[in-house]
């Protein structure tokens, strides 16, 4: 079978001149030759666009013309249009790419690939001509018709700061904010809206800082000490998320030439489309964590319904109970009832690869593995992890909602004197239990799952007595043990929900 990815490559040959080849395999062999010649390679793979059933992917081109780069936001909407539109032969030199250039077209002339552009919504284009192979940097020939639609990033306020701790990172953000902006408006128009909720949330975190650090609202307490470097935390990790953001969503744009990737498997055309495609992926989901606010519905809908919540902590056993029947016109759950209940204060996650982290969430970002590039058809590296590490947010959205999205401001606990009171009254009520409010009810299980996971990792000897539970002891445990629920919480709403 017949590998149907190939690899675009040029090589500097000489000031504005390079050499095009298209390679059958990664270029590795033609790497030392560039390194002895002090000549600088670049290169990136293309898949062919068009394959029949039961046949092998088209043939190379033997000599190369032309190379056209459509930068399609769009890329498999306009294939599926250009196609009707090609014969048989050209659609054999048409292949899509994981660049913000999405679509790659070889040996067509420059009036056949202006006749596709009006098929493709206009979008920018780059030609190369070639002479012998080789290109002329002069003779590149690119179109990139004006936006006719008004530019969200105008409402793009940057953050600004006189405390000196935090300039750098808003000289950062600020710079990172502006590529970025100058960079959507043409190729990822939908994710302006992402900058000014960033630009926004980044403000806030600085003001937040600002009012901690007058000496009029802190004593100098550990407390405050604490909330001010979760502050900072926050801003570096925004701040990060923003660089990762422009130096791979931004490669690969017009002039390509121009513009490096930070992947060197990618160099020449960049990620920027798969930086797209993952994005597009993410706010698909977040879109449907909006459509119902965990916080509102916990503190409105389950704070007033009535339950039985068992305190035993059961054996999984298989069975009808773990199993979603479809509900009937009369029964619905719980959670989608209650009138329009959206969530309004979402901050768009950042999306990008990393080598390093792999799949990973945190608060501002989310990364995809590198590797999922190259192998995503592989069960570990898999895109399909990726809505678990977004379900993260969705979780942490509940847990906040159940325990408070900080420390309690007094003393600094995890759990507050209510909530310890309200999780003591039904510990001791488990053996007659009666209907209990079902917003505490759950805080109750997340307590009692990570308070019996410490004593079964601390278990007593037949002569020690069973410690009192203390609110302290009821922290401690919860501290130690609340990422694992948050883990089992993550998987379970995975594994229903998308």
């Amino acid at each position: 079978m017949i590998a149907c990815t190939r690899y675009l490559a040029v090589t500097a040959v000489a000031v504005n001149e390079f050499a095009v080849q298209l390679f059958d395999s990664p270029p590795v062999l033609a790497v030392p030759k560039a390194i002895s010649a002090s000549h600088e390679i670049r290169y990136s793979p293309i898949m062919a666009a068009f394959l029949a059933p039961g046949k092998d992917p088209p043939q190379s081109p033997r000599n190369l013309k032309t190379v056209t780069l459509l930068y399609a936001d769009l890329p498999y909407k306009i294939l599926g249009i250009i196609k009707g539109r090609l014969r048989d032969n050209e659609r054999t030199r048409v292949y899509f790419t994981e660049g913000l250039a999405s679509i790659v077209l070889l040996n067509f002339s420059l009036e056949q690939v202006r006749t596709l552009r009006k098929f493709a919504s206009n979008c920018p284009l780059e030609h190369w001509p070639l002479k012998a192979g080789k290109l002329n940097i002069c003779d590149i020939y690119s179109e990139c018709s004006p936006s006719t639609q008004p530019s969200k990033t105008r409402n793009v306020f940057l953050p600004t700061t006189r405390v000196q701790e935090l300039s750098v990172y808003v000289e950062q953000m600020s710079a990172s904010i502006a590529c970025l902006c100058a960079s959507y408006g043409r190729y990822f128009p939908s994710e302006e809206e992402t900058l000014r909720q960033i630009a926004i949330q980044a403000t806030g975190l600085i003001r937040q800082y600002e009012v901690l650090q007058n000496p009029a609202n802190s004593n100098g307490d550990l407390y405050s000490q604490k909330k001010r470097n979760a502050l900072i935390s926050a801003l570096v990790e925004l701040s990060a998320a923003l660089s990762y953001a422009v130096t791979q969503g931004t490669s690969g744009a017009l002039p390509v030439l121009s513009s490096r990737s930070p992947f060197p498997h990618h160099s020449l055309l960049g990620i920027g489309g798969a930086i797209r495609a993952l994005t597009k992926y993410t706010r698909y989901i977040e879109s449907a964590f909006m459509a119902r606010s965990a916080l509102r519905v916990i503190n409105g809908q389950y704070s007033k319904l009535k339950h039985i919540v068992p305190a035993d902590i059961l054996n999984y056993k298989p069975g009808p109970e773990y199993t979603f029947s479809k509900p009937t016109r009369a029964q619905s759950e719980h959670f989608d009832v209650g009138g329009k209940l959206q969530q309004e204060d979402h901050v768009p996650l950042v999306v990008h690869f990393s080598l390093r982290h792999g799949f990973m969430e945190s608060k501002y970002s989310v990364t995809g593995a590198s590797e999922a590039l190259t192998a995503g058809v592989l069960p570990h590296w898999t895109l399909m992890t990726l809505s678990h590490e977004i379900m993260h947010s969705r979780v942490r959205a509940i847990f906040q909602a159940l325990f408070g999205k900080e420390w309690d401001g007094k003393d600094g606990n995890l759990i507050s004197i209510a909530q310890f009171s309200e999780f003591s009254a039904w510990i001791r009520a488990r053996r007659r239990q009666r209907k209990e409010n079902v917003a505490a009810s759950i805080r109750n299980v997340v307590l009692n799952f990570c308070w019996a996971l410490e004593m079964f990792q601390h278990p007593l000897s037949e002569e020690e007595a069973e410690p009192e539970l203390t609110r302290e002891l009821l922290c401690d445990s919860y501290s130690r043990h609340k990422h694992f629920a948050i883990e089992m919480f993550v998987h379970f709403h995975d594994y229903y929900f998308v």
